[in-house]
């Protein structure tokens, strides 16, 4: 039998390329074939997939990864694959975004999604949140499993460079992922801004992640920095993984400020490497995190920059913070969650296809 997957992009770092690449795994450990069909891909990833174009449709299951538009919606329609199930990661709604391209993808991914609900037997996705979204626009069968991130990946060496630099006496808070509307990058300057000039001048900004097709709103960024001449505000653009797992590594404290989140893989490397984190309640945020974590329900910047300082110089709150995301990371233990989706691929495809084979019902 073969499950393969559809996916509109194959990219280095990319969350739901990610959630690709460790599905794949996955299956294969379960002794199927498995093929990864890529609209777009990388150069690092050619190996890794192969072009949407060659699809031969001899697949037993398909997997579709639902995150934007894509003409690939129209292979998944008239694929004649025995079981088709769609991975949905989210659709951030398209009003949040000011680049036509941008907005134009979300756009025709949410017109898609609508359509797709009578050709996909199984929906897969990471949260409630995103469920009662599915739910809304007519979907019945959802089944909710946590995000299949491996974190024992994240147990590999450093950046050596980066610590030895960012390891010393300053105070360094950090957001990772993409520069973006949707994620007010803005508004965690603004907090930094009165952090850094009212409490704590030892200090810096790390926001982690990749500007590709954002470059209005980086330059917003930009001139925000300059129009508040404030200091140690760092942009880094994409990086490695191993600058990745650095900058978890000196970071003091998470932020998130943003305003629609779907899949919250950064909160769960933050607590996964032991970096006490506050992020606004919007999205599955709150579900992520579920009793961990440091909600915060408006965007005060006097009173989140005194949260942060409070996380950093007050040793028992801070203690009781990393307490209650060490329990609740342990839910994310990659035997935990990849054991989740083999026996959701074998109840839920496996089982049926077989079932079908023999003429059952």
């Amino acid at each position: 039998m073969r499950i393969d997957q559809i996916t509109p992009l194959l990219k280095y770092g990319h969350k739901v390329s990610n959630t690709v690449l460790n599905l794949q795994k996955t299956v294969l450990n379960m002794g199927m074939a498995s093929a990864i069909y890529a609209g777009a891909k990388e150069e690092a990833l050619q190996v890794r997939a192969l072009d949407l174009a060659s699809w031969d449709d001899q697949s037993s299951v398909i997997i579709y990864h639902m995150f934007r538009g894509s003409n690939a919606a129209q292979i998944v329609m008239e694929s004649k694959a025995r079981q088709k199930l769609m991975y949905y990661h989210h659709i951030i709604p398209p009003d949040h975004f000011t680049d036509y391209q941008t907005k134009m993808y979300h756009q025709k991914g949410r017109e898609q999604l609508k359509f797709l609900k009578d050709y996909i037997d199984l929906v897969i996705t990471n949260f409630k949140y995103n469920e009662r979204d599915l739910n809304e626009l007519g979907y019945e069968r959802v089944m909710v499993l946590p995000p299949l991130i491996n974190l024992a990946e994240y147990n590999r060496e450093p950046n050596a460079h980066l610590l030895k630099m960012y390891r010393d006496d300053h105070v360094n808070i950090l957001f990772v992922g993409r520069i973006s509307p949707t994620n007010r990058q803005e508004d965690i300057i603004n907090v930094f801004n009165y952090y850094h000039k009212r409490i704590n001048p030892k200090s810096r900004l790390f926001l982690v992640g990749d500007y590709w097709g954002q470059i209005g709103y980086f330059r917003q960024l930009l001139a925000l920095i300059d129009e508040l001449q404030v200091r140690n505000v760092f942009i880094t653009g994409r990086v490695s993984f191993t600058q990745l797992l650095a900058y978890y590594q000196v970071a003091h404290v998470f932020l998130s400020m943003s305003e629609y989140n779907g899949s919250c893989t950064s909160l769960i490397e933050a607590m996964h490497f032991q970096v006490p984190v506050i992020a606004y309640d919007c999205g599955a945020v709150a579900e992520a995190l579920g009793e961990a974590g440091q909600l915060i329900y408006d965007k005060d910047i006097r009173e989140t920059a005194r949260l942060v300082n409070l996380l950093v110089t007050d040793k028992q709150k801070r203690k009781e913070i990393l307490s209650r995301q060490a329990q609740r990371v342990a839910d994310y233990h990659p035997d935990r969650v990849f054991s989740a989706y083999k026996e959701a691929l074998n109840n839920h495809a496996y089982i049926q296809i077989e079932r079908g084979s023999t003429g059952e019902a």
